[in-house]
């Protein structure tokens, strides 16, 4: 016979440890009241005097700007966030999604590809379920979105394959092209038409993201050149803006280029192979996905064969 040992659980109280999730997470007793529990910061003030009495620990300096974690609450956040996760997990998974008068689905995209290439599936999806949160991440570099998705910070993340966590499911979504493009005033200036050779490419004033970025690796590579860049950005954005008002050549996908159709020359290497293509990819935790996550990823791959 298996014995199993029976826990105590008589003198802990979920709710404080929610509190002190929350203002852990925002840094600020107001907004974990307002934002994230729906109460008044006076009960989040006294569930947290009361779980600091219980440990016999202080958890947060106050200061003008909110609330700073201890050493102690940085140890303690790190423990539970799993426990809490999975409850809320539990929650989710027992709820019938069509029922559901409220839900929450977290996941990380990069800026470009949530602006450019899902806004409007990101729309389509808040109209079918417009009482479903969209809690969308743009700032992590795709290291720290791996690790948010390892630690069940989000869903699931949306992002440029290979990833290098291999433990995770992955959903193939769709191949981007590539391409180099210019001002109309650009190729006025330089008396280009729409296709140029590798060696005007290399002697042309040139815009791109920084040379450490995989995607602009993976085109030196091909190409063979040496491109000196006039100007290098870690945002997507930033170099093509400065390519619309005329500062060189750019390089970007053909999708991010719709919006200004009417104002670039899309530029082809006439003695280059095909230009890298990128396959962007969904992963997530087999084991984690609610309801509301698997209809998001399902409709997300039906808006991506479109």
């Amino acid at each position: 016979m298996v014995y199993y040992e029976v826990m105590d659980f008589t003198s802990t109280n979920i709710n404080l440890y929610l509190a002190f999730a929350a203002v852990y997470e925002t840094k600020n007793y107001s907004k974990a009241a307002c934002d994230v529990l729906f109460c008044s910061p006076s009960s989040v003030s006294k569930n947290i005097n009361e779980l600091e009495n219980q440990l016999g620990i202080k958890l947060f300096y106050s200061h003008p700007r909110g609330a700073e974690p201890t050493s102690d609450a940085i140890v303690l956040y790190e423990k539970i966030k799993p426990a809490l996760v999975e409850i809320k997990f539990g929650e989710d998974c027992v709820k019938d999604f069509s029922e559901q008068s409220c839900g929450l689905i977290r996941f990380g995209c990069p800026a470009h590809l949530a602006n450019y290439i899902f806004t409007d599936y990101f729309c389509e999806y808040k109209k079918r379920f417009s009482n479903i949160k969209l809690d969308l991440d743009t700032n992590p570099n795709r290291r720290e979105m791996e690790e948010m998705l390892k630690k069940q910070g989000v869903d699931f993340i949306i992002n440029f394959a290979p990833l290098e966590n291999n433990d995770f499911e992955i959903i193939e979504l769709l191949e981007l092209k590539t391409t180099f493009f210019a001002s109309k005033e650009f190729t006025k200036k330089y008396n280009l038409g729409n296709s140029i050779t590798k060696d005007q490419l290399a002697k042309l004033p040139i815009v791109l993201e920084k040379k450490t970025i995989s995607s602009i690796n993976r085109l030196l590579q091909t190409l063979q050149i040496d491109i000196q860049p006039i100007m290098e950005v870690s945002i997507v954005e930033v170099a093509n803006t400065m390519v619309l008002r005329g500062m060189g050549i750019g390089y970007c996908f053909e999708d991010m280029l719709v919006c200004n159709k009417d104002e670039i020359v899309k530029l082809k290497i006439s003695d280059a192979p095909e230009l890298p293509k990128t396959q962007i990819v969904v992963a997530y935790n087999k084991n984690s996905v609610t309801k509301p996550t698997q209809a998001f990823l399902d409709g997300l791959k039906e808006f991506c064969k479109k």
